[in-house]
């Protein structure tokens, strides 16, 4: 007679399959190989709180540092522009996600408003040559490597590169950010202070912590810059995008998307106001 105990269709071949399945799940979790699994390992990789480094009132070769955009408004979700200050962070692509677990060579760098210092967004300041000058002041116009500081299987700098015809191109059509196991001379960058008329006279001199500069890149002589109104959406939330290109004024002057500074303790919190974030780090 039937009735709901009854066995239709391919009760066993479906029996056989969940079987499988749920054999499948266990051997991969046992392995860390289930995505939610690679995606923790990810985060706790890509966010692992660092600590900065400072040494004295000038940067100095071998310090740990942030990248700091004090004039760029940050992303809010609820379409109010009120913080000011982005840092330069490494981000993974969609496509990637669930595949990698940390860092790795072509991966993008962005601007994001998260501030903490931590593995994605610290990076070190390098030589350019074989010689050790850690503890040496960075000068004005003095060539560089920014290296990212937790690279554990290979070396990762900032580099950017020309894109060919085919190439792919970043925000705008701008030459891209990318991490790069390669150390060549697409990886160097030098800093300029922000006025003009002062630059023939700070050439060679120490660049300070916390005060506005240009970062240039040196092969093409353009500057690293904050491309504003490219927002997008990551595993890490809202991220501005970032390129080496000069925006400047009617006067020729660089303008606020291409003014950084390098950050060597952790940003205070809450911050509303245009002026009161970089004025307090500049009192420092």
């Amino acid at each position: 007679m039937y009735n709901r105990k009854v066995l239709i269709g391919n009760w066993n071949e479906e029996r056989e399959l969940e079987k499988v399945n749920i054999a499948d799940y266990i051997k991969k979790r046992d392995n860390k190989e289930l995505i939610i699994q690679k995606i923790r390992t990810l985060f706790h990789n890509m966010c692992r709180e660092i600590q900065l480094c400072r040494t004295g009132n000038y940067i100095e070769f071998g310090n740990r540092i942030q990248i700091f955009a004090p004039d760029v408004q940050s992303f809010q979700e609820n379409g109010e522009n009120k913080n000011f200050g982005i840092i330069v962070s490494v981000t993974i692509p969609r496509n990637a996600i669930g595949k990698i677990e940390r860092f790795t060579d072509q991966m993008p760098v962005v601007c994001a408003a998260k501030t903490e210092p931590c593995t994605r967004n610290t990076f070190t300041i390098q030589s350019t040559n074989c010689n050790n000058k850690n503890g040496e002041y960075l000068l004005f116009n003095q060539n560089f490597l920014l290296k990212l500081t937790d690279s554990v299987e290979e070396d990762l700098y900032l580099r950017s590169v020309t894109p060919l015809v085919d190439d792919t191109r970043g925000p705008r059509e701008h030459n891209r950010v990318l991490l790069s196991n390669i150390k060549d001379c697409y990886c160097l960058w030098k800093v300029i202070i922000c006025d003009k008329n002062m630059r023939f006279e700070t050439e060679g001199s120490p660049v300070p912590v916390s005060k506005r500069v240009v970062i240039t890149h040196v092969m093409t002589g353009k500057c690293l810059a904050v491309e504003g109104l490219n927002w997008k959406s990551s595993i890490f939330g809202i991220e501005c995008e970032i390129s080496v290109h000069t925006y400047r004024d009617v006067n020729k002057r660089e303008t606020s998307e291409c003014h950084w500074m390098f950050v060597t303790e952790k940003l205070p919190r809450g911050i509303d106001e245009k002026c009161s974030l970089a004025e307090q780090l500049e009192k420092c």
